[in-house]
């Protein structure tokens, strides 16, 4: 892909094993079921740990994604435990 664009981790295009892209629907799911429509100032995880143990596990899932794109992708993302802003992460076939 030339550009940047939001796709579905079941995009063809990826080519992401199924197990990653359910992983990642799963995980998405979660940090969506955060968020409190009714008082989004509230919105959140209920803990500081939960909170950093979904970062770890998304930062593991993006890690998988890089390998199995391969070159030729740029994977990044945006974590708020890392004040840098976005992070890539090298897209290199797992060895």
């Amino acid at each position: 892909m030339d550009d940047f664009e939001n796709v579905s981790p079941e995009d063809p295009r990826l080519g992401l094993t199924p197990d990653l892209a359910r992983r990642l629907r799963k995980w998405d799911a979660e940090y969506q079921g955060t968020y409190r429509e009714d008082d989004p100032g509230s919105s959140g995880f209920p803990s500081p740990e939960v909170d950093e143990e979904f970062w770890r596990v998304g930062e593991g899932l993006v890690r998988r994604m890089a390998q199995e794109l391969g070159p030729g992708w740029r994977v990044t993302y945006r974590d708020h435990r890392f004040k840098e802003g976005d992070r890539e992460i090298p897209c290199m076939p797992e060895q």
